[in-house]
C-alpha cells in the first residue's frame, strides 16, 4: 500500500504548514466507498481507492476542508464554483 499520508506531509512548505495544520479523516470503509460509487454512478479509480483506504479527507486545522471525504466529493463541484 502506498503512503499518501507521508507524500502529502512531505510536500508541505515547512515555512508555512506544519503536521499540526492537518487532520487526517480515517480510512474510507467498503460502505463509504460504495456509496460514493452509487452517488457518482461511477467506479472510484484503483488509486483514490488505495487513497482513501489510507484517509478519508483531510481539514486544515481550521475545519475547511484540505481535500473532500467521500462524502464531500459528489458536491465539489459546487463547492468550487462557490469559491473565491
Amino acid at each position: 500500500m502506498a503512503n499518501f499520508k507521508a507524500a502529502f506531509l512531505k510536500s508541505l512548505n515547512p515555512q508555512r504548514e506544519s503536521e499540526d495544520s492537518f487532520v487526517f479523516g480515517p480510512p474510507a470503509t467498503e460502505a463509504e466507498l460504495a456509496a460514493l460509487e452509487s452517488t457518482v454512478a461511477a467506479l472510484v479509480p484503483p488509486e483514490l481507492r488505495e487513497l482513501l483506504s489510507e484517509f478519508n479527507g483531510i481539514q486544515a486545522a481550521d475545519g475547511e476542508a484540505y481535500y473532500f471525504d467521500t462524502t464531500q466529493m459528489p458536491t465539489a463541484a459546487e463547492y468550487y464554483r462557490e469559491w473565491d
